[in-house]
């Protein structure tokens, strides 16, 4: 890790009681980049849905702290999908959004997922470039969301080991 903090981050799974606490962090992460046509997005965020979410089998949601402090938060849909990855100001570039990410990617590769995909934000591509995954498109826009598809590939060997493949782009 890169000289992550005095305090060591602590990662559990989320609770319907965090929602309030995670739709507090995401908002103030997101608000500097969300423009007036991403309602879409904003509906994900709310306290109300991400309790939903969490109450969802189809989702896995991974909650960081540091002295006891929510400072980051990611979710992935059935087993592969990164849904969403925040992590507040001041604990970026502290190996946080890495952590999170092994803790939801290792869950999901025991349970046989192989390919994980993410729809990044522009400001998120090198992060996820350093978990690995590659471009597989130009950005695009939905629903008022501007996001970069991506794509990470992974083969087992014979001793269950995950490792990475090179994603081809068609």
């Amino acid at each position: 890790m890169n000289n992550l903090m005095t305090s060591p981050i602590e990662i559990r799974k989320a609770n319907i009681l965090d929602a309030s606490t995670i739709a507090e962090l995401v908002c103030s992460v997101a608000a500097s980049c969300l423009g007036e046509d991403a309602i879409s997005f904003v509906n994900t965020i709310s306290p109300d849905k991400i309790k939903a979410n969490i109450q969802d089998k189809n989702f896995s949601y991974a909650l960081g702290f540091v002295a006891s402090e929510l400072v980051a938060m990611a979710a992935m849909r059935d087993q592969h999908h990164f849904y969403h990855l925040f992590v507040a100001a001041k604990f970026q570039n502290k190996g946080i959004a890495m952590s999170l990410w092994l803790y939801l990617k290792n869950e999901a590769v025991a349970s046989g997922t192989s390919i994980f995909t993410v729809n990044s934000s522009h400001y998120a591509v090198p992060v996820y470039k350093k978990f690995g995954f590659v471009q597989m498109n130009t950005a695009q826009i939905k629903n008022g969301i501007r996001y970069v598809p991506m794509q990470l590939s992974l083969w087992v060997d014979d001793c269950g080991s995950a490792r990475r493949l090179l994603s081809i782009q068609t």
